[in-house]
């Protein structure tokens, strides 16, 4: 969430990514769950909660505007109007902190844009069990906390500049950091695609076919509205 910083799109994110296991369940037993451990747990559980604390951090810190020149206090609060606990968190707080509005239902290009960030990032989240299996790598390997350490890190400064990019008209170009970040996903795309032969034969179950038909209807139906909101535009 705090990466994304849009509690929406943080929510389909989640929403999505419960499908991802039940449609790949039968390819990695990783993703057998109860129905009950996707919703309560997962879902309205501690995704629901972090999406909700991390909303209501972004609330807290969120400026509109960056200050370039520094405005010096008037007046110093006293010990006793503010806690020495608010004035401590107060020095950690960044001085700016950008909130994104990503504005997806704007137009067809913006929905179509923002859907790649967000396929992209679920690409992210698949890509660590997809090559943990492949690779024979166990769950408590260092390699799997590296990477998602690294994707963390490097997730902050990709967001950005694809933020930046489709949502600033001066802007006609990404930054290094989401080509790097692109470069990587392909790596890992295509390394899972090579040790994979064999590994994923079974068909899809009849309920994942309904789920996938569903989620493509609404997919189509949301950039129909975009497409529509588009026109409308001056």
């Amino acid at each position: 969430m705090m990466i994304i910083r849009d509690a929406k799109i943080a929510w389909v994110i989640s929403f999505s990514f419960e499908l991802i296991e039940i449609s790949f369940r039968h390819w990695l037993p990783n993703f057998w769950e109860c129905w009950w451990d996707h919703m309560f747990l997962d879902l309205f559980g501690c995704n629901m909660f972090g999406i909700f604390l991390g909303s209501l951090t972004i609330k807290y810190i969120g400026v509109s505007r960056i200050n370039w020149v520094y405005e010096k206090p008037k007046s110093k609060p006293k010990i006793c109007e503010e806690g020495i606990v608010l004035r401590t968190m107060s020095k950690l707080k960044p001085d700016v902190y950008t909130t994104y509005n990503w504005k997806m239902f704007e137009n067809l290009q913006k929905y179509l844009q923002v859907w790649f960030y967000i396929f992209f990032v679920l690409s992210v989240d698949a890509m660590n069990f997809f090559l943990k299996y492949v690779l024979w790598v166990s769950a408590e390997s260092d390699l799997l906390k590296a990477r998602v350490a690294i994707w963390g890190f490097s997730a902050i400064v990709t967001s950005k500049e694809y933020f930046e990019y489709i949502n600033d008209p001066n802007s006609n170009r990404v930054g290094p950091f989401f080509w790097l970040s692109t470069y990587t996903l392909f790596i890992e795309y295509s390394i899972w695609f090579k040790f994979s032969r064999g590994l994923f034969d079974a068909p899809f179950p009849w309920y994942v076919k309904v789920i996938h038909v569903t989620y493509i209807t609404l997919f189509i139906g949301g950039a129909l509205y975009a497409y529509n909101n588009g026109l409308s535009q001056p």
